[in-house]
Order: structure tokens, then C-alpha cells, then sequence
């Protein structure tokens, strides 16, 4: 949790650091690392699960799709931060709250398939 905070305040790497060690692990993947944050401050963190993230990035043609790494880091979660905002004033109009709003959105955009497509 103290990592996790650290990380909700600003501190990206020394907070996954804290977070890594522990939980004894060299593997800490972007759901572990966000989760936290992204309910303690909806306001300004991002929840990060990858694929359906990606998927968005690349349909909106966000820098994110290209920036991204599966290591959690400082420039990875700044590019999202980044979608997100620029998410956020895309879809003013539908008044979102907060980036649990906005998550939910790129969660919809994101998981979207062709065939969910009415015929």
C-alpha cells in the first residue's frame, strides 16, 4: 500500500519499486500498479489494463500505442495520463466525473469488435 500511494502521489518508479519489492516480485504488471491509484484519486489516475488500452490508443491514434511498455515506468503512465485527458475534453459533451468515466469509455471503444456490430 505505501508503494501504491507513493505512486498515486506522483512518484511513478519509486512507488512500483516499493510496490515490486513488496511483494517479492520482479513482475509488476500495470493492473497491480494502477489499481490503487485509480480509486483513491479517480480524478487524476488511470486504471491500466493493456489490451483493450492499446486497442483505443491505436483507434484513436494516440502516441500511447507506440510509447507503451510492459514495465511499468514514468513515461508509459505519463502517456496514458495524457489519453486520458485528451479522452476526457473528446467526450466533454457526455459530462464524464471523473477518469472512472473515462475508463469506462475506452473500455467500451476498446472492446469494441466488428461483430458487435447490429446487422
Amino acid at each position: 500500500l505505501q508503494g501504491a500511494a507513493r505512486f498515486a502521489g506522483g512518484e511513478y518508479d519509486t512507488g512500483a519499486a516499493t510496490m515490486r519489492k513488496a511483494m517479492r516480485s520482479e513482475r509488476l504488471t500495470w493492473p497491480m500498479a494502477t489499481y490503487f491509484p485509480f480509486f483513491w484519486k479517480p480524478d487524476r489516475h488511470m486504471f491500466l489494463k493493456p489490451t483493450v488500452t492499446l486497442d483505443f490508443a491505436e483507434r484513436t491514434g494516440h502516441e500511447f500505442q507506440y510509447i507503451y511498455d510492459a514495465n511499468v515506468g514514468r513515461h508509459t503512465y505519463e502517456t496514458l495520463l495524457d489519453m486520458a485527458e485528451q479522452t476526457e475534453l473528446g467526450i466533454a459533451e457526455l459530462n464524464p466525473r471523473d477518469r472512472i468515466d473515462v475508463q469506462t469509455f475506452i473500455f467500451v471503444v476498446g472492446g469494441y469488435r466488428d461483430k458487435d456490430m447490429p446487422e
